[in-house]
Order: C-alpha cells, then sequence, then structure tokens
C-alpha cells in the first residue's frame, strides 16, 4: 500500500504506472499457481485471426484477454475506494485493464451492463495466454496478472500493481 498524501492516492486510485518501471507482485496477491488450467474452455478467436480468452464470473462481471492483455469490466466488487470518472446511469460500473506497460481500475456510473459473455470461471480455476494468467478464488477474488502488473477485484477492496 503506497502512503504519503493525496498525490499517493490519486496514483493508487488510477494505478497508472510509467512505462519501464518495474512493479512487483504485493506480498498479499493471490498464488495462482496451484489453479487449475483451464484455458481450453475459455478460448476466443477474434476476427483478426487472434487467440485470447474470455470468461465471465458468478459476480457477474466478464474479461477478455490474451498474451499481453486482459481487461474485466461490469459490475464489479470493492471499487469504493477507487477514483469514480464521470458518467450518469443507475449502475455502478467498473473497468479493471492491464497489459505490460500499464494498469488501470477506475469505475462510473452508466446503463446496467447486460450478463457478462464467456463461460463462468470459477473458484479454483484459472486461464493462461502468454504473459497473462487471470484466476478465481474462493470468496469472490479474481486476480489477473499481465507481465510485472496485475489487479485483484474483490468485495474487502479492488487493488492494482
Amino acid at each position: 500500500m503506497l502512503r504519503g498524501g493525496a498525490v499517493a492516492g490519486a496514483i493508487v486510485a488510477l494505478a497508472v504506472s510509467v512505462p519501464g518501471c518495474a512493479s512487483a507482485q504485493p506480498p498479499a496477491f493471490p498464488d495462482l499457481g496451484g489453479l487449475a488450467d483451464v484455458t481450453s474452455g475459455h478460448v476466443l478467436n477474434n476476427p483478426r485471426g487472434q487467440v485470447g480468452f474470455i470468461f465471465s464470473t458468478a459476480d457477474g462481471f466478464g474479461c477478455s484477454g490474451g498474451a499481453n492483455s486482459v481487461s474485466c469490466n461490469g459490475t464489479m466488487p470493492g471499487m469504493d475506494g477507487i477514483a469514480k470518472v464521470s458518467g450518469t446511469g443507475p449502475c455502478d460500473i467498473g473497468v479493471a485493464r492491464a497489459d505490460s506497460t500499464f494498469v488501470r481500475l477506475q469505475h462510473y456510473m452508466a446503463a446496467c451492463p447486460a450478463p457478462a459473455n464467456g463461460n463462468i470461471l470459477n473458484p479454483g480455476e484459472k486461464v493462461s495466454q502468454g504473459s497473462t494468467t487471470c484466476g478465481v478464488l474462493p470468496g469472490g477474488v479474481t486476480a489477473c496478472t499481465v507481465g510485472p502488473h496485475g489487479f485483484v477485484l474483490q468485495p474487502s477492496g479492488s487493488s492494482s500493481f
């Protein structure tokens, strides 16, 4: 956890890293190594011939990614401590994005999302491709890493590094 006033708070809120600056996984980041790899059940082929993965969670948000990036969105848990950007609508929508050079968490008010696409990734399961790994753990925890960056989405407070 960063300390040191409003500037550090703003950095944590947007969690934007400067390219070329390495970030290490925080000590409390969930261990995804022991999760069952179910990538084959979550393959996504896009129109440009690229292969990636797609999944939804029991919490109702959806994620997709590939070898070097991942993005999750929907009504996410634990976004209260993350800066809210402008928007109007009845639902609080969260967005988490990471690639090898940055990570960002934010949320905004918008129209309520349609149900997430993709098969559900259950607790104890993960998907991996290239430098990207995402896993779901008990208690509504979804964690993703892409190289040196990543995020954890959880009811007790979502975070990124």
